[in-house]
């Protein structure tokens, strides 16, 4: 699953990967980046953030949870299959 939007400088860009662990379970792997270019405020802001997030969510029966907010080591894996 994929989003990518746009506004006025900024852009959020969201991707998720299901994969099957070898137990069975499945997890899935987020990446989120936020994005705001300065420069089109019209101010002389030329300052550009850029904020990257991951998570990793298991989906075992009968508990979903978040197993990590910090998840880039398996965004690594997947990022060249967007």
């Amino acid at each position: 699953m994929a989003e990518l939007w746009g506004d006025a400088g900024d852009k959020f860009e969201e991707a998720s990967w299901l994969y099957k662990n070898p137990d069975k379970t499945i997890n899935c792997v987020l990446w989120q980046q936020s994005t705001h270019d300065g420069k089109l405020d019209g101010d002389d802001d030329t300052t550009k953030k850029v904020s990257d997030k991951y998570y990793l969510f298991g989906f075992k029966k009968p508990v979903h949870d978040t197993i990590s907010n910090n998840a880039k080591a398996q965004f690594l894996k997947f990022k060249d299959k967007k």
